[in-house]
């Protein structure tokens, strides 16, 4: 396997082990949920990049990265996959963002601000100028906010930065694409939207027959539908149980060891499709707790006072990252998708003939792919917001 068909393998595990976290926590109480794998396995592999000894092999395994490789070849090829990805076209534009901030005035390991720079076209910023805690973390909220276009504002909470805030790994997307067959504004359409705790809903509903890439998943008792967005390799992609009810069952499914990658790699087939989506979007999404899952995953040193190894970061202090903050944002509606998410990581001191149809008027599974193989963003949706 090639080094890049390799990280974008190693994308795509990590983000199923994550999601398969999150539904373990959500157990008997669904909720929406919007995350990207590719902004969070990003601010880990930079924080990689400084990590050694148990703190760098943690990481390693929960990315499902080549531990036989070179250190500065790990990052090119990590960086470059990551990259690919960011192509602009005049249908689709990802853009995805990296910055380090310096609190403190800390010295950095020359090294690694080389391998941030020249492949995850990172910069280190310093911020010790501005007086007191709040107004860093403002002003890291300001950059964040502005590189995502305004969506996401607040990505670190009040309380998150204080006197011992050392630096902030800020990562930080925004995707807009233009769907290839747009939704005719005219055929927009009220209509309900079966919630997953049993309530019914208003939406407006969006309809279009067109031929789409299709797949009927007998074994999962649903059906996949994606989306291609015009001129680019990024679709979205929509996996609706048949049941009402049937998400649970269906989330099943997708957390099974290989499961997301089977139904990555189906052969979904040009179907002529009688297609209803709602209008919404993913804004309000209950927080996640990052920290945690990536403990139960298996980062466990990076958190951990007096075992982080963080020595080719810096070498000057003894530091660990204290907390991860991720935010994602989704709108969908006749024209495309409107995307936005962020990580922040805080370190601190210590087909059938007839025509079938595809009504998304329940709850369901949704990821905006790239190249059928990176997920930039997944989750699944129990109640969509009216936009």
């Amino acid at each position: 396997m090639a080094s890049a068909e390799a990280i974008q393998h190693s994308i795509c595990q990590f983000a199923a082990n994550l999601y398969d976290k999150i539904i373990s926590q959500q157990q008997g109480d669904l909720h929406n949920v919007l995350i990207s794998p590719l902004s969070i396995y990003t601010a880990l592999a930079m924080t990689m990049a400084g990590a050694d000894g148990k703190t760098k092999d943690e990481l390693e395994r929960v990315l499902h990265v080549n531990i036989h490789m070179d250190y500065n070849q790990q990052h090119k090829v990590i960086g470059s996959t990551v990259t690919q990805c960011l192509n602009p076209n005049e249908g689709a534009q990802l853009v995805l963002a990296n910055r380090l901030f310096l609190l403190q005035p800390v010295t950095i390991v020359k090294e690694f601000s080389e391998i941030l720079s020249k492949h995850y076209k990172a910069n280190i910023e310093l911020v010790a100028s501005l007086s007191g805690a709040d107004p860093k973390r403002q002003y890291i909220n300001q950059w964040t906010s502005k590189h995502t276009e305004q969506k996401i504002n607040e990505l670190l909470p009040s309380g998150s930065v204080n006197c011992e805030t050392i630096l902030t790994l800020v990562n930080a997307l925004y995707f807009k694409g233009q769907w290839g067959c747009e939704f005719d504004k005219e055929l927009i359409f009220p209509s309900k939207f079966a919630c997953y705790w049993g309530k019914t809903m208003e939406i407006q509903m969006m309809f279009k027959e067109s031929e789409f890439p299709y797949v009927t998943l007998k074994d999962w008792d649903a059906q996949a539908i994606y989306l291609p967005f015009r001129g680019a390799d990024l679709k979205l992609l929509i996996v609706l149980p048949s049941k009402l009810n049937g998400l649970p069952s269906l989330l099943d499914n997708i957390r099974k060891p290989g499961a997301l990658t089977k139904l990555l790699t189906k052969p979904f087939i040009k179907t002529e499709l009688e297609l209803s989506l709602p209008r919404f979007k993913l804004a309000e999404c209950k927080p996640i707790d990052l920290k945690t899952l990536l403990i139960k995953c298996g980062v466990t040193a990076l958190f951990a006072s007096g075992d982080a190894d963080l020595s080719k970061l810096c070498c000057s202090r003894k530091i660990h990252v204290s907390d991860i903050f991720h935010k994602a944002l989704l709108e969908v509606d006749e024209g495309g998708v409107t995307a936005a998410a962020a990580t922040a990581e805080m370190v601190v001191e210590e087909c059938a003939y007839e025509c079938p149809t595809f009504r998304v008027d329940h709850s369901f599974f949704i990821a905006l792919m790239w190249a059928s193989t990176i997920p930039v963003l997944m989750g699944h949706v129990t109640a969509p917001e009216n936009i």
